[in-house]
Parts: structure tokens; sequence; C-alpha cells
């Protein structure tokens, strides 16, 4: 019988793509089947080198794993979960590379290291993961090496004789493609931080991580579905895990049972989920339970004009991209549009006088608003990761621009073009200027969000939780 989901305000595609989410949300729920009196279990034979206490995992954990995805949400410690490892399996890791262990096991790439390495979304992070190891790791336990910046190690020599190698996606790009280093290593272990910033199997990051050689990697995400099932797909590629990590197979294996209208439709999903991720929830943060005020706002004035003004212009674009038969998707168009919006409901039309733009080159939306939070972001590190791409890997827009009838490329734009330089010629390997607020600068601009958030607060008593907690 002909669907009929139209006369409840749903039309049968968009009931197709809740079925299919509500069914990926709960296998996601499924998959956390530890029980409170475990989580609250010290564990017995915790390293000593650890400094802080750890609760011991349900029993039926293997205790030993080449890899898989943790996706423990956020505030469970996935960074100090993957520091315990790490310090856990030191001995075992030196043993990697004993000559007794290379006669076993011939390194394919010649060259191996007992480092787990770590790659991270930007050089803020890799000071997070420093700070994490100094709070829970006895000093002079880990050697730990940051290949970032102009002074990092050229050579494998330089990096190898290491516990923990923290690097950023940017610079993992770079090095892929130009001196190789942490290509040529083979390592005891490759972590991803943020995993699906490789969710894009058109990007750069993905292409330089998923060529790294290791026998055990692992993903860190609390998301490892972001915005469609094949974002899983790109983690499953870079795990190597065969053989749901070949496009055909996950077709026909995942992708199609769970379009299909029955009962066991997400079972595969399911089982494979069951064997390749953990994922923890809130429960175990004993947390009090959230009150949830809704506090309905209008914007007004300029919020307004920009609001529309941002609609318009996403209407526009597609009609351009209609007409023009454009290669380019239309959800990222409206992805992008989103973005846009969210921000402008958020804060407003609140901005900080920033000393440079690294963005400057890039196309602007409308308005002078940055669409996206990579190609129109002022960190290094992420427009790096726009090298060599036509297409912006984050909101799929083109990175070309035009300025008084001459053509310029964006960073990265094919052969010839130069990343965006400030001070002096500032590159990946080197971090921009800041952008915070310093003595003498103020925001220009205005946010009826932000207003009524400290209206709130002000009226609150001294003490009170109602609006005294955290705010969204």
């Amino acid at each position: 019988m002909k669907c009929m989901t139209y006369l409840v305000g749903l039309s049968e595609t968009e009931h197709r793509a809740k079925r299919i989410s509500d069914d990926v949300e709960r296998v996601f729920d499924s998959l956390d089947t530890l029980g409170q009196d475990d989580a609250d279990t010290a564990l017995g034979a915790q390293p000593g080198a650890i400094i802080t206490p750890l609760k011991r995992p349900k029993d039926d954990i293997p205790s030993y794993s080449m890899g898989g995805i943790l996706a423990d949400v956020m505030g469970l410690g996935k960074t100090l979960s993957m520091i315990s490892a790490i310090v856990s399996s030191l001995p075992q890791a030196t043993e990697y590379i004993t000559a007794e262990y290379q006669n076993c096991v011939s390194p394919a790439s010649g060259c191996r290291s007992r480092a787990t390495l770590v790659i991270v979304t930007s050089m803020q992070v890799l000071d997070v993961w420093e700070r994490e190891v100094s709070i829970h790791v006895d000093p002079s336990t880990l050697r730990i090496c940051i290949f970032h910046g102009s002074s990092r190690p050229k050579s494998p020599e330089g990096v190898i004789d290491h516990d923990l190698v923290l690097t950023t996606y940017a610079t993992l790009s770079a090095d892929r493609d130009n001196l190789r280093v942490l290509q040529k290593i083979e390592w005891y272990r490759v972590v991803l931080d943020e995993a699906h910033w490789i969710r894009n199997q058109t990007s750069n990051q993905f292409r330089a991580a998923e060529s790294l050689s290791s026998e055990r990697k692992w993903c860190l995400t609390g998301t490892p579905i972001q915005n469609r099932l094949n974002d899983l797909e790109s983690l499953l590629k870079f795990l190597h895990f065969e053989p749901f990590s070949r496009t055909s197979i996950f077709q026909r294996h995942i992708l199609e049972p769970l379009s299909k209208d029955t009962p066991d439709r997400a079972v595969s999903l399911t089982a494979l989920l069951h064997t390749i991720c953990l994922r923890r929830n809130e429960k175990y943060l004993n947390l009090p339970e959230p009150l949830y005020v809704e506090i309905s706002v209008e914007l007004e004035g300029k919020e307004r004009q920009v609001y529309n003004s941002i609609l318009k212009k996403c209407a526009r674009d597609i009609d351009e991209m209609v007409s023009a038969g454009a290669k380019i998707k239309k959800y990222c168009v409206l992805f992008a549009a989103i973005m846009k919006l969210r921000r402008l409901c958020n804060h407003g039309t609140l901005s900080v006088p920033a000393q440079i733009s690294l963005s400057a080159t890039l196309p602007s939306g409308a308005d002078g608003e940055r669409d996206c939070d990579i190609c129109g972001s002022s960190d290094e590190d992420k427009l790096a990761l726009l090298s060599k791409n036509e297409f912006c890997t984050g909101c799929g827009r083109s990175l070309s621009s035009k300025s008084q009838g001459d053509k310029s490329k964006s960073p990265g734009l094919g052969s010839g073009a130069s990343t965006p330089s400030c001070a002096g010629g500032a590159n990946v390997d080197q971090p921009g200027p800041q952008s915070f607020l310093s003595p003498g600068q103020t925001p220009q601009g205005f946010s009826t969000k932000l207003l009524a958030v400290v209206g709130n607060l002000v009226k609150s008593p001294p003490g009170s939780k109602r609006y005294g907690g955290s705010l969204l």
C-alpha cells in the first residue's frame, strides 16, 4: 500500500530518513551494556605510572585488542583511556621493536617505532594532550615528541625513539606531500582524536591518515556518524576492517538493509558496531538531572536583516547551481547556510576586530559571514587541510574567488597555489596570531540571545541553580 505519511506532515522520503536515523540512534544506545556497579569498581591491576584511579570495565571486554572505535560521549575520558592504554602497553611496545619480533614480522616500511602516534585537530589540542599526560601520568614515564612546527624532525630517526608522538591533521597532510617522515614509520599504535575529521574520503586528512602503517589503530570520536552513514565507512577504511572497509560490501550488507522496511534491517549494523565500537553514555558521570527552561527570543534589527539575507543567498546559490548544472552537491550549500544561521542565532552580529584574518583571501558568504569552520577559519591548521582542493571538504564550497575581474585562488588550489601568509610569511608550521580579545578591544555588534542569557543570570539569586549552571 502506498505510504500515507504525507497526511501527517512527512513525505515518504522524510519518513524513511527519520526511520533510519532512529534505528542508528537505537543501535548506538545498545552499545552501552556496562552496568553501574561495574563502572564504580576500581581497577585491580592499574599500572603504577597512572596517578589517577581508574574504574574497571565490564569483564567481557578482551584484554588484547588491535584497535577499534572508542565512542564514549563527551566527558567520559576518551583521552585518559587512551593515555592509560599507552602506559599499560609500554612493555609490549618495547618488545615490538626488538630483533626477535622483527625477525617474525618484517616491517613493511623498514622503520619501526614503539611510539603511539596521536593525530589531533589543532595546535591547541596538542597542548591539551600534553597537559593530560602531566596530570595523570608520573613524570618521566613517557618520552613525548611534538611533531609540529618548523623545528619538527626531518627524518624518522628523530621520531622513533619516543613513546608518544603528537601531531595535527594538517601537519600529517603536509608531511605526506613532502618528506613523508610519519609515513616511513611502522607505528606500534595510531590514534585519531576527533576521528570524524576523516569522514570525507576525498579530503587530504583522510588520505594521509589512511596510508599510515600500523597494526593497531584507534578512532576516538563521540560522533562516529555525523551527517550520513558513509562517515562510518571512512573510519572502517582507516582501521582496515575487512571486509566492511570495502565500499561494495559496506553498501550491500549495511546500507541496503537499513533502507528496507523490515524488522531486522539494523541487525548487521548492530553486529558490526558491537564488534568494533565501545560506547558509554553520560549516566556514569553521576550528574544531577538537568533543568530545561525554554525561553523564546526574537531577532530584531540588524540580526533579522542578516538572517533574511543568508536565506536569500542560499536560495540564489541553489538556483544558480541547478541552472549551471554544477557538480557540487546541493546539501553542502544547505549545511553552510545552516551553520551561518546557527552562528547568527547564537552570537548575533557580534564580532571581534581580528588583528589579521588568514581567511581574507577566501570568498565569504552573505554580509561577510564565514560559511564554514574550515574554509572560513583563521586557524592555519584547518586552512592547510584545503591544500590542493578545489572545494572545501567541510561545506563543499568552491575555493576559487574573483576580485575586480582578476581570478585568484584560495590556499592549496592546484599547482602554483600558495597558502595565505601573514606577519612575514607564516605557514602551517607556525602558529598564527591570536584573535582573542586584547586589552582595549571590545566586541562590536549585538546578540539578542546573549543579552537574554545575561539577563537571566542577573535575575537569579546567589546560589540559585535555576540559571547558575551550564547554559546552552
